[in-house]
């Protein structure tokens, strides 16, 4: 099941076409649920390459330059992009954009702070009152109103979820 399935497919097409994209959401929206459910709707020939910076900052510049010595088609996912500090990675995920074999997406929980990135801003949309009952139908849970309508006024709906079904 996907949690926003009309924005994942859309993301998906973006990112197939060879865009780079910074998904800029507040901490809690389902940000790596989305990257989970974006990686099961796009091919399995396409190679895919995640870098969570606050887990691994240190194998980024690796990663990057293995990316640019490849030929075949690459998803390059920086996740926590706003935590990146280095200059010289920076330049080179800029580069990325002119390369019609590497996709980018990072990963940012704001459009301030971080780093100058040569990319697509766009924002995670709220989960809505059907997708939040579909999750939570998902996950073998009572779909109460009560519950779905004070899911929706948390700040961190999708962490809130997760902490209901911990």
């Amino acid at each position: 099941m996907i949690l926003r399935p009309e924005f994942t497919l859309q993301l998906a097409k973006l990112l197939l076409g060879g865009a780079s994209i910074n998904l800029i959401s507040p901490h809690g929206q389902g940000r790596r649920r989305t990257v989970k459910d974006l990686r099961a709707v796009i091919p399995s020939s396409l190679t895919v390459q995640y870098i969570d910076l606050r887990l691994n900052p240190d194998d980024l510049q690796t990663t990057v330059s293995g990316c640019l010595q490849q030929q075949n088609t690459i998803l390059l996912i920086v996740h926590n992009f706003n935590l990146l500090q280095n200059d010289v990675v920076i330049e080179r995920l800029n580069s990325i954009k002119n390369i019609s074999y590497i996709s980018l997406l990072c990963i940012s929980e704001n459009a301030e702070d971080q780093p100058s990135l040569n990319a697509e801003n766009i924002y995670l949309p709220p989960l809505t009152q059907s997708q939040l009952i579909a999750e939570i139908n998902y996950r073998g849970l009572a779909a109460e109103v009560t519950t779905v309508d004070r899911l929706l006024t948390q700040p961190a709906p999708y962490s809130a979820l997760d902490q209901l079904t911990g």
